[in-house]
């Protein structure tokens, strides 16, 4: 899960996850108003780059070691270029989630999530 994100997925169902020969298993959630374009398409549980509907990615994943295998130990490298590889490899599943889920990696889209949070009590 990336740190600048809060979900309220389940995450017991996704570390119970079997990839198989997938490379992942992605949360893609409806689009904010930030990354309106989204990132992938979703048909039948797998993630594609095609056209029809597009979804973000929540940054909440099952992760393969083989995702990362690419990468040079000991080196950085963003996720963005491997997930898309992926996509084209077609080994990427995944699935819709339209629960509570907030990038908080602004102070306002933190204040925003805090706010939503505070109205729950």
């Amino acid at each position: 899960m990336n740190a600048d994100t809060y979900c309220e997925v389940a995450f017991a169902p996704l570390l119970a996850h079997d990839l198989g020969a997938l490379l992942a298993h992605l949360v893609l959630v409806p689009n904010p108003a930030h990354r309106a374009q989204g990132d992938f398409s979703l048909a039948n549980g797998r993630v594609g780059g095609g056209s029809g509907a597009r979804y973000t990615y929540a940054g909440v994943a099952v992760m393969s070691p083989r995702l990362v295998a690419p990468v040079q130990r000991g080196a950085k490298a963003p996720l963005a270029p491997l997930l898309y590889a992926a996509v084209d490899e077609q080994r990427l599943s995944g699935e819709l989630f339209q629960g509570l889920w907030q990038d908080v990696g602004t102070p306002e889209r933190l204040a925003q999530l805090e706010t939503q949070l505070a109205a729950r009590t």
